[in-house]
């Protein structure tokens, strides 16, 4: 039975991977990152800082400004945030307390830093609705890695078959995958290529349809 669904945040549950986005692309302007924008963010959605760094140096060298671009980025993102609020992708919050009904745990399971992520949710009254929440900095390898789903699914009380991940980029979906989940991708930044869509249990043009499909999925199962 499926027991546990394991949401990423930005980009799946807020609307707000494409501030990400574009913030980071004002602020790296003058540097080889800007060359490189989309392969980059490619590679580096879903990781948590310490990872993003690691990677931006070994790409581009120990003296490229990682932490600064990154640090003046998230200025540029709270501005907006601030000034607009936290913004909700399609479905949401409302299917957490649809999932809820039919007795599922609800968690986010996040690259990023759980300050920043729990600010979101008090702007957002979101807090009350989770069961869990699991953030980037807990764990050593991040996404692609599993470990951060195998971590909260065991937090949980639950096992990995037992739980549903529910992403947006890349990164993420090959570490649901790896933590032998089912995975649903949710595109938003980054599509979902013929690689993807063929391990992935369902990609969904937004949450909408997720209870069903889990209704559905534990009605064969029982």
């Amino acid at each position: 039975m499926l027991r546990a669904v394991l949401f990423d945040m930005d980009g799946t549950v807020f609307d707000t991977e494409r501030i990400y986005c574009s913030c980071l692309a004002e602020v790296a302007k003058g540097t080889p990152l800007a060359a490189e924008m989309q392969a980059v963010l490619l590679d580096i959605s879903g990781r948590n800082r310490a990872d993003i760094y690691a990677y931006l140096h070994g790409r581009y060298g120990a003296d490229f400004p990682a932490r600064e671009i990154f640090e003046a980025r998230d200025v540029k993102v709270m501005q907006e945030i601030y000034a607009h609020g936290v913004p909700f992708k399609p479905g949401f919050p409302g299917v957490f307390a649809t999932l809820r009904e039919m007795g599922l745990l609800v968690a986010i399971v996040t690259s990023t830093h759980r300050a920043r992520m729990e600010e979101y949710l008090q702007m957002t009254g979101m807090g009350a609705a989770l069961d869990y929440i699991k953030t980037g900095e807990s764990v050593e390898h991040s996404k692609p890695a599993p470990d951060i789903f195998l971590q909260a699914a065991e937090a949980m009380g639950c096992l990995p078959e037992e739980c549903v991940v529910v992403e947006d980029s890349r990164n993420g979906v090959l570490a649901g995958i790896a933590a032998g989940m089912r995975v649903v991708m949710i595109p938003d930044q980054q599509p979902c290529t013929p690689d993807l869509r063929s391990a992935l249990w369902h990609c969904l043009p937004t949450v909408d349809t997720l209870p069903a499909c889990i209704e559905e999925e534990n009605q064969k199962l029982r």
